[in-house]
């Protein structure tokens, strides 16, 4: 058994054991299928929904482009600043009153952030007032998790007559929520497999480590409510950001890496990525130099609304990037893995430092609360889906169930000469990426 928020729960399985079995198998290994974008998208969902302090239903939405696929607004239930999260605001009866849905606070939050068009994942249906800012944002399509009855009927009305499409996302091979959070667990297993290195912190890591202790221990600033009614995993916004960082990992085919931006006055997050490939290139391509870190990634994806970086990284970038980090006013970073710096590593911090950014080494997380912190967000969706059939499921047949980027496509442009030739002899039109 286990206890989150002062209540006691029972193991499907024993976490402690299944990790470390899974830590005793070879950890070099290289994904041969990554997550699909649905997929993606929903374990972030899902993630940012294990921020909610509502003691009995946690909720998560991100929205992202509808062609680059980038992310641009998230949120969870929450209570808005000002309202404590004390016992008595919780109670059935209470907090309906005073709670804001993850749907609303994905749009409120929004900032500069353009929704029109946009495509939102949602770990529960949405009620019919999230339904109606959704669309009023411009959402014209919702990816949902999980479902509620009492919200169904009018949500659904809502969204047909607005023409958008809502579809229910694939949960497993057994479609449970169990196998679903089963396999989540088993995804950041295996990103911390990957990243487990045998060795002690060297002396240039364990100076930078005693140097930014008050940081290391100290959460960021923001202006909601701090009071909790009782336990939470991911207490602290540094947690939740590395985590969030982590399950970006999950989408890279080799040696994962994953990282957010948040903006450092309001910790919106700006931009979300992981390693690989820029757009348009294959990843059956073998030369590595064409890949983006995590870090570089992000900083080409973020937007800005006039305010410094902080960064949460997987990983300490390499000594080529540390110049664009500052130039896209990054103040601070936070990373997990290596414990050892050396070499580059060593001028790369030097660098960092003389721009003025805060380099703060962080804890690996612990595998163990983080799979019990998944699995107690399961049980509350599992709890709100009692009294549910079959029948209430509805019967879905997309023609796409996936999502692609828009890869663009370059068109020279056209001489008069060339739009007077015969077909003979087209103009080169490159079709490579």
């Amino acid at each position: 058994m286990f206890r989150i928020r002062g209540r006691t729960y029972l193991r499907a399985f024993t976490i402690a054991a299944w990790f470390k079995s899974e830590r005793g198998r070879k950890t070099s290994m290289k994904q041969t299928k990554r997550s699909t974008w649905v997929e993606y998208y929903r374990d972030v969902a899902f993630c940012v929904s294990m921020r909610s302090k509502d003691p009995s239903l946690q909720v998560g939405c991100v929205t992202v482009h509808p062609k680059s696929l980038r992310i641009l607004s998230a949120g969870y239930n929450g209570f808005p600043p000002g309202t404590p999260n004390k016992d008595e605001n919780w109670r059935k009866g209470t907090k309906d009153d005073l709670v804001v849905h993850a749907e609303a606070n994905t749009v409120l939050l929004a900032g500069q952030a353009d929704l029109e068009g946009s495509i939102a994942f949602v770990t529960m249906y949405p009620c019919r007032e999230c339904a109606k800012m959704l669309i009023a944002k411009g959402v014209r399509k919702v990816y949902y998790l999980s479902l509620k009855k009492k919200y169904q009927a009018d949500s659904t009305a809502i969204f047909k007559e607005a023409d958008v499409e809502v579809v229910p996302i694939k949960r497993g091979e057994d479609t449970t929520l169990e196998d679903y959070g089963n396999h989540l667990i088993q995804k950041v297993s295996f990103v911390m497999q990957q990243n487990t290195t045998p060795g002690e912190p060297n002396g240039a890591y364990k100076a930078l480590r005693d140097s930014t202790e008050e940081l290391r221990s100290r959460d960021l600033q923001s202006p909601w409510p701090r009071e909790l009614m009782g336990k939470i995993l991911l207490d602290k916004w540094t947690d939740y950001f590395l985590f969030l960082a982590l399950i970006a990992s999950t989408r890279s085919l080799e040696n994962p890496q994953g990282a957010i931006l948040i903006d450092s006055k309001t910790l919106k997050i700006s931009a979300l990525s992981y390693n690989g490939y820029p757009r348009g290139v294959s990843n059956d391509n073998a030369d590595d130099w064409m890949k983006l870190s995590a870090l570089t990634n992000a900083i080409c994806l973020r937007f800005s609304e006039g305010h410094d970086f902080i960064a949460f990284s997987t990983h300490f970038p390499k000594l080529h990037e540390v110049k664009n980090l500052a130039q896209a006013q990054v103040k601070r970073l936070y990373f997990i893995w290596p414990k050892t710096l050396e070499g580059d590593d060593e001028k790369a911090l030097q660098i960092m430092k003389d721009s003025g950014m805060e380099v703060v080494p962080m804890d690996v997380p612990d595998l163990e609360k983080l799979g019990e912190a998944i699995k107690y967000t399961i049980g509350s969706l599992k709890e709100a889906e009692k009294g549910l059939s079959s029948d209430d499921w509805p019967s879905y047949t997309w023609t796409e169930y996936d999502l692609q980027p828009e890869r663009h496509r370059w068109k020279p442009k056209q001489t008069p000469e060339a739009r007077t030739c015969s077909g003979a002899h087209s103009t080169y039109r490159n079709d490579s990426i």
